[in-house]
């Protein structure tokens, strides 16, 4: 006797009470039970797929977007007195495979430039993809204008939050990663800290959190130019073994030397499929 069709609905040739009860009583809860294990399984593997697709066009426009982007970052550079010049050229490349690559990838992706000093490399992303004209960088900090030294929420497009006290802009892409999860919304955090950004308590506070919670639609991209305001990274508060202290939070970390922006790309769709958990990205630049 058939109960449950091809089009997962119930229906009895038997006697017509029991079809009806079934019908009533039980198929509701079944199809709910059924629809609810679907929605992980789909999700599961979505995310686990984000990447997997054939990157040949993606590679092809980061490198046409890593030639573009640097030649627009030169020029505002110029026009902003190079502030901050070299902390934002050593984010850059990152910028552009966020936003040129894993953005085009996974649209549904949150960014969050966490070192908000580098500025200059995110507006010249952001002008890059047509978000920002000519005349929001001649206006560029100006008491009206909505490009500040650090970008600000609500004012940039783009700037999810307003960033600059180091440390912040992780907490928050703690926090946007658990709701897409709760929420079972596909996509990922991706959050870039400089590494004397790593001298702050909060950062760690925060990945402790994402392990405990088993994030794994974040990922933590650090900056590592071995510079901070006072001097080398290493005189001022020793970073390393930055690998080895990342995995004892539990994080699943990848260590490259970010030449293009195409290798951080890939080094990301990797962690990213390869990885459970929350993953952190440590980019040599």
């Amino acid at each position: 006797m058939n109960i449950y069709n091809s089009t997962g609905d119930f229906d009895a040739p038997i006697s017509s009470n029991v079809a009806a009860w079934v019908n009533t009583h039980l198929a509701p809860s079944l199809n709910s039970l059924r629809n609810l294990f679907l929605n992980l399984v789909i999700r599961k593997q979505s995310l686990k797929g984000l990447l997997n697709t054939d990157n040949t066009n993606i590679h092809l426009d980061l490198r046409l977007a890593e030639n573009e982007v640097h030649e627009i970052f030169n020029k505002l550079s110029s026009i902003m007195n190079k502030y901050h010049h070299e902390s934002s050229e050593s984010s850059l490349k990152i910028l552009v495979a966020l936003y040129h690559g894993l953005k085009r990838m996974v649209p549904n992706s949150k960014i969050i430039l966490s070192k908000g000093h580098a500025s200059i490399a995110f507006y010249s992303v952001l002008y890059s993809n047509g978000v920002l004209n000519e005349d929001d960088i001649k206006e560029f900090g100006g008491p009206l204008s909505k490009l500040q030294a650090h970008p600000e929420a609500f004012r940039v497009p783009e700037a999810i939050v307003s960033t600059g006290s180091l440390g912040q802009g992780l907490s928050v892409g703690v926090g946007l990663a658990l709701g897409m999860k709760m929420r079972n919304e596909n996509g990922i955090v991706a959050v870039v800290v400089g590494d004397g950004e790593l001298d702050e308590g909060i950062v760690w506070e925060s990945i402790a959190t994402a392990s405990a919670k088993s994030l794994d639609n974040l990922v933590i991209i650090v900056d590592r130019n071995r510079s901070q305001l006072s001097g080398d990274t290493e005189d001022i508060k020793p970073k390393e073994p930055l690998v080895d202290r990342f995995r004892s939070f539990g994080l699943c970390v990848n260590e490259i030397k970010g030449s293009s922006a195409q290798s951080i790309f890939d080094a990301l769709a990797k962690l990213i499929n390869k990885c459970k958990g929350p993953k952190a990205l440590i980019v040599n630049t």
